[in-house]
């Protein structure tokens, strides 16, 4: 299965390059009001899942939602956090939901083969139902997070669409070959 390899704060993190269609630089959100919700609401539904809609962004003359997701590390281990206008280059992954989303991320590394027998479920590493986190797999000598597209773009209320677009696996791209760093 081909993926995406990328950083969301400190924690390396995958996702299987069908759900997505497109990479980008990371540009200036417009931070959305907060309004009170009520607990069967689908943002309730989402921050629960560790994700926050963090704002908006054009994309192709359409204003669509962008997700931040946290990934609460272990007690005395401490996440990046990346300040507006910092030197972390973010990145956003464009999810193929209709409408689309997006996911804000920090370095995105390269596009690999992930070998579907290293994968791990979520309950089998001590994970609860998380419905982000699909899996967890070895990468650059470490554990990522298998992150399911489809849910964070039912989390921006896109809804997922069955397939990619046409030469979305081919046309992904980073910019970087594989274990190089573009950011």
């Amino acid at each position: 299965m081909k993926v995406v390899t990328f950083l969301i704060g400190t924690r390396w993190c995958v996702m299987p390059v069908g759900h997505l269609v497109e990479i980008l630089p990371a540009r200036e959100l417009l931070p959305l009001p907060r309004f009170p919700a009520g607990p069967s609401t689908q943002a309730a539904e989402a921050a629960e899942r560790g994700m926050i809609v963090a704002g908006i962004v054009d994309y192709r003359g359409r204003a669509i939602p962008v997700m931040r997701l946290r990934l609460e590390p272990p007690a005395g281990d401490h996440q990046e956090a990346a300040a507006p206008g910092s030197a972390v280059k973010r990145r956003l992954l464009v999810l193929n939901g209709n409408p689309p989303g997006a996911l804000e991320v920090g370095r995105v590394d390269a596009v690999i083969e992930l070998d579907e027998q290293s994968i791990q479920p979520p309950g089998e590493v001590g994970l609860q139902d998380h419905g982000v986190v699909s899996g967890v797999c070895r990468l650059h000598h470490a554990y990522a997070f298998i992150i399911d597209g489809a849910s964070i773009s039912a989390g921006c209320g896109a809804g997922s669409r069955s397939g990619a677009p046409a030469g979305v696996a081919q046309g992904v791209s980073t910019g970087a070959s594989p274990g190089a760093s573009n950011g």
